[in-house]
Protein backbone atom coordinates (compact mmCIF):
# COMPACT_ATOMS: atom_id res chain seq x y z
CA UNK A 1 0.00 0.00 0.00
CA UNK A 2 2.59 2.44 0.74
CA UNK A 3 4.54 1.40 -2.56
CA UNK A 4 1.12 2.25 -4.25
CA UNK A 5 0.69 5.58 -1.99
CA UNK A 6 3.73 6.94 -3.95
CA UNK A 7 3.13 5.90 -6.98
CA UNK A 8 -0.18 7.20 -6.88
CA UNK A 9 0.99 10.69 -5.74
CA UNK A 10 3.12 10.77 -8.34
CA UNK A 11 0.75 10.74 -10.56
CA UNK A 12 -1.50 13.53 -9.10
CA UNK A 13 0.91 15.70 -8.76
CA UNK A 14 1.97 15.17 -12.04
CA UNK A 15 -1.83 15.60 -13.50
CA UNK A 16 -1.86 18.81 -12.24
CA UNK A 17 0.74 20.08 -14.88
CA UNK A 18 -2.98 20.43 -16.94
CA UNK A 19 -3.59 23.48 -14.90
CA UNK A 20 -0.22 25.00 -15.94
CA UNK A 21 -1.41 24.07 -20.54
CA UNK A 22 -4.68 25.47 -19.90
CA UNK A 23 -2.96 28.99 -18.89
CA UNK A 24 -0.77 29.15 -21.39
CA UNK A 25 -3.18 28.19 -23.69
CA UNK A 26 -5.14 30.74 -23.30
CA UNK A 27 -2.82 32.95 -23.70
CA UNK A 28 -1.89 32.02 -26.88
CA UNK A 29 -5.85 32.12 -27.93
CA UNK A 30 -6.69 34.87 -29.97
CA UNK A 31 -9.64 37.03 -28.87
CA UNK A 32 -11.31 37.60 -31.79
CA UNK A 33 -14.16 35.54 -32.05
CA UNK A 34 -13.47 34.75 -35.93
CA UNK A 35 -10.25 33.09 -34.84
CA UNK A 36 -11.40 31.63 -31.94
CA UNK A 37 -12.98 28.46 -34.21
CA UNK A 38 -9.51 27.36 -34.89
CA UNK A 39 -8.78 26.85 -31.44
CA UNK A 40 -11.82 25.23 -30.08
CA UNK A 41 -10.49 21.80 -30.94
CA UNK A 42 -7.78 22.42 -28.44
CA UNK A 43 -9.95 24.31 -25.81
CA UNK A 44 -12.10 20.85 -25.88
CA UNK A 45 -9.04 18.89 -25.20
CA UNK A 46 -7.73 21.10 -22.56
CA UNK A 47 -10.81 20.78 -20.98
CA UNK A 48 -11.46 17.26 -21.67
CA UNK A 49 -7.63 16.52 -19.64
CA UNK A 50 -8.59 18.61 -16.84
CA UNK A 51 -11.77 16.94 -15.98
CA UNK A 52 -10.43 13.80 -16.55
CA UNK A 53 -7.36 15.20 -14.06
CA UNK A 54 -9.89 15.87 -11.49
CA UNK A 55 -11.48 12.59 -11.31
CA UNK A 56 -8.06 11.02 -10.87
CA UNK A 57 -7.28 13.35 -8.07
CA UNK A 58 -10.58 12.60 -6.32
CA UNK A 59 -9.95 8.69 -6.43
CA UNK A 60 -6.28 9.09 -5.90
CA UNK A 61 -6.93 11.26 -2.89
CA UNK A 62 -9.69 8.26 -1.73
CA UNK A 63 -7.63 5.40 -1.88
CA UNK A 64 -4.62 7.54 -0.09
CA UNK A 65 -7.07 8.20 2.41
CA UNK A 66 -7.84 4.55 3.16
CA UNK A 67 -3.77 3.79 4.20
CA UNK A 68 -4.13 6.40 7.63
CA UNK A 69 -3.18 5.50 10.43
CA UNK A 70 -6.33 6.98 12.20
CA UNK A 71 -8.08 4.58 10.04
CA UNK A 72 -6.70 1.34 11.33
CA UNK A 73 -7.01 2.13 15.15
CA UNK A 74 -10.16 0.67 16.58
CA UNK A 75 -12.12 3.73 17.88
CA UNK A 76 -15.34 4.97 19.12
CA UNK A 77 -17.01 5.21 15.49
CA UNK A 78 -20.04 7.69 15.07
CA UNK A 79 -22.01 6.62 12.29
CA UNK A 80 -23.73 9.82 12.25
CA UNK A 81 -20.30 11.41 11.46
CA UNK A 82 -18.93 8.46 9.10
CA UNK A 83 -21.76 7.85 6.97
CA UNK A 84 -21.76 11.91 6.46
CA UNK A 85 -18.52 11.83 5.59
CA UNK A 86 -18.90 8.86 3.16
CA UNK A 87 -21.89 11.19 1.75
CA UNK A 88 -18.85 14.10 0.55
CA UNK A 89 -16.02 11.66 -0.28
CA UNK A 90 -18.11 10.06 -2.97
CA UNK A 91 -20.18 13.13 -4.26
CA UNK A 92 -18.03 13.73 -7.60
CA UNK A 93 -17.95 9.92 -8.83
CA UNK A 94 -22.06 9.98 -7.87
CA UNK A 95 -22.18 13.18 -9.99
CA UNK A 96 -20.48 11.94 -12.78
CA UNK A 97 -22.52 8.83 -12.67
CA UNK A 98 -25.88 10.90 -12.39
CA UNK A 99 -26.71 8.94 -8.94
CA UNK A 100 -28.28 10.47 -6.09
CA UNK A 101 -27.28 9.36 -2.86
CA UNK A 102 -30.31 9.38 -0.05
CA UNK A 103 -29.82 9.94 3.67
CA UNK A 104 -32.31 8.87 6.30
CA UNK A 105 -30.22 8.93 10.21
CA UNK A 106 -33.06 8.05 12.64
CA UNK A 107 -30.00 7.95 15.40
CA UNK A 108 -29.47 11.74 16.01
CA UNK A 109 -29.44 13.19 19.64
CA UNK A 110 -29.14 9.64 20.88
CA UNK A 111 -25.70 8.81 22.08
CA UNK A 112 -24.04 5.13 22.17
CA UNK A 113 -21.02 3.61 22.29
CA UNK A 114 -19.50 1.71 19.33
CA UNK A 115 -16.04 0.55 18.67
CA UNK A 116 -14.58 -0.70 15.21
CA UNK A 117 -12.29 0.30 12.81
CA UNK A 118 -13.08 2.88 10.15
CA UNK A 119 -10.98 0.76 7.75
CA UNK A 120 -13.54 -2.46 8.53
CA UNK A 121 -16.61 0.36 7.61
CA UNK A 122 -15.11 1.46 4.33
CA UNK A 123 -14.68 -2.31 2.97
CA UNK A 124 -18.53 -2.72 3.64
CA UNK A 125 -19.60 0.57 2.06
CA UNK A 126 -16.72 0.55 -0.97
CA UNK A 127 -17.88 -2.86 -2.01
CA UNK A 128 -21.71 -2.33 -1.75
CA UNK A 129 -21.61 1.58 -3.42
CA UNK A 130 -19.10 -0.66 -6.59
CA UNK A 131 -21.85 -3.13 -6.92
CA UNK A 132 -24.01 -0.78 -7.10
CA UNK A 133 -22.35 1.10 -10.08
CA UNK A 134 -22.08 -2.43 -11.90
CA UNK A 135 -25.87 -2.74 -11.32
CA UNK A 136 -27.13 0.47 -12.63
CA UNK A 137 -24.26 -0.19 -15.35
CA UNK A 138 -26.76 -3.41 -16.24
CA UNK A 139 -29.77 -1.90 -16.92
CA UNK A 140 -31.32 -1.75 -20.18
CA UNK A 141 -33.01 1.26 -19.75
CA UNK A 142 -32.65 5.02 -18.50
CA UNK A 143 -34.15 5.88 -15.05
CA UNK A 144 -33.27 8.15 -11.89
CA UNK A 145 -30.15 6.17 -9.97
CA UNK A 146 -30.38 6.20 -6.44
CA UNK A 147 -28.64 4.36 -3.70
CA UNK A 148 -30.01 4.87 -0.30
CA UNK A 149 -28.51 4.56 3.59
CA UNK A 150 -30.91 4.14 6.62
CA UNK A 151 -29.83 4.57 10.30
CA UNK A 152 -31.91 3.13 13.36
CA UNK A 153 -31.46 2.56 16.34
CA UNK A 154 -33.30 -0.46 17.45
CA UNK A 155 -32.96 -2.95 20.76
CA UNK A 156 -29.59 -1.82 21.64
CA UNK A 157 -28.11 -2.49 17.94
CA UNK A 158 -27.34 -0.02 15.33
CA UNK A 159 -29.46 -0.77 12.17
CA UNK A 160 -27.93 0.16 8.49
CA UNK A 161 -30.17 -0.48 5.30
CA UNK A 162 -28.44 -0.13 2.36
CA UNK A 163 -30.29 -0.54 -0.94
CA UNK A 164 -30.42 0.95 -4.17
CA UNK A 165 -32.77 0.76 -7.13
CA UNK A 166 -30.69 -0.94 -9.71
CA UNK A 167 -30.86 -4.66 -11.82
CA UNK A 168 -31.33 -6.04 -8.52
CA UNK A 169 -29.67 -9.55 -6.57
CA UNK A 170 -28.50 -11.53 -10.16
CA UNK A 171 -30.46 -14.97 -10.87
CA UNK A 172 -27.24 -17.07 -10.75
CA UNK A 173 -28.06 -16.89 -6.88
CA UNK A 174 -30.30 -19.45 -6.41
CA UNK A 175 -30.42 -18.64 -2.92
CA UNK A 176 -29.77 -15.28 -1.42
CA UNK A 177 -27.10 -16.26 1.12
CA UNK A 178 -24.88 -17.27 -1.94
CA UNK A 179 -23.98 -13.82 -2.45
CA UNK A 180 -21.66 -14.40 0.56
CA UNK A 181 -19.80 -17.18 -0.80
CA UNK A 182 -15.73 -16.58 -1.87
CA UNK A 183 -15.31 -16.63 -5.53
CA UNK A 184 -18.97 -16.54 -6.51
CA UNK A 185 -19.36 -13.62 -9.29
CA UNK A 186 -22.19 -12.39 -11.39
CA UNK A 187 -19.95 -9.67 -13.14
CA UNK A 188 -19.28 -11.04 -16.80
CA UNK A 189 -17.60 -9.20 -19.91
CA UNK A 190 -19.35 -9.47 -23.38
CA UNK A 191 -18.09 -12.93 -23.87
CA UNK A 192 -19.81 -14.41 -21.12
CA UNK A 193 -16.50 -14.63 -18.99
CA UNK A 194 -16.49 -14.10 -15.31
CA UNK A 195 -14.64 -10.72 -14.83
CA UNK A 196 -15.17 -10.02 -11.08
CA UNK A 197 -13.08 -11.28 -7.97
CA UNK A 198 -15.85 -12.80 -6.20
CA UNK A 199 -14.87 -11.45 -2.84
CA UNK A 200 -16.58 -8.53 -2.21
CA UNK A 201 -19.65 -9.53 -0.15
CA UNK A 202 -17.49 -12.26 1.36
CA UNK A 203 -15.21 -9.36 2.71
CA UNK A 204 -18.18 -7.26 3.60
CA UNK A 205 -19.69 -11.01 5.42
CA UNK A 206 -16.54 -11.18 7.36
CA UNK A 207 -16.06 -7.43 8.92
CA UNK A 208 -19.89 -7.67 10.16
CA UNK A 209 -18.87 -10.83 11.46
CA UNK A 210 -15.30 -9.38 12.85
CA UNK A 211 -17.80 -6.75 14.83
CA UNK A 212 -19.95 -9.53 16.07
CA UNK A 213 -22.96 -7.61 14.03
CA UNK A 214 -25.65 -9.74 11.61
CA UNK A 215 -26.05 -9.07 7.83
CA UNK A 216 -29.43 -10.00 5.83
CA UNK A 217 -30.36 -9.73 2.34
CA UNK A 218 -33.69 -7.58 1.74
CA UNK A 219 -36.43 -8.52 -0.90
CA UNK A 220 -37.13 -5.23 -2.37
CA UNK A 221 -39.64 -4.89 -5.43
CA UNK A 222 -37.12 -3.13 -7.18
CA UNK A 223 -32.52 -3.20 -7.01
CA UNK A 224 -30.91 -4.81 -4.10
CA UNK A 225 -31.18 -3.85 -0.46
CA UNK A 226 -28.80 -5.34 2.67
CA UNK A 227 -29.06 -4.69 6.59
CA UNK A 228 -26.73 -4.56 8.74
CA UNK A 229 -26.73 -4.88 12.70
CA UNK A 230 -24.22 -4.12 14.86
CA UNK A 231 -24.42 -4.05 18.84
CA UNK A 232 -24.17 -1.20 20.98
CA UNK A 233 -24.19 0.08 24.53
CA UNK A 234 -25.88 3.32 25.67
CA UNK A 235 -24.66 5.64 27.04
Amino acid sequence: MSSFSHELKEVRNSGNEVKSLKKIYAKLTPKEKDLLEAYSDGNDIIQQLDENYEKIRHWVDYSLTAIKKDKRKRGKLNFSTYVGTLGTTWAKIFKSRDISLLLEDNTKGQKYSFRAFEMDMDTIFTNLINNSFDSFDALKKVQERIISICLDIINDEIEITYADNGKGLSEIFQEKEEIFLPFTTSKKDRKGNDIGTGLGMYLVKNVVDDNNGEISILSPPQGFAIKLSFPIRKN
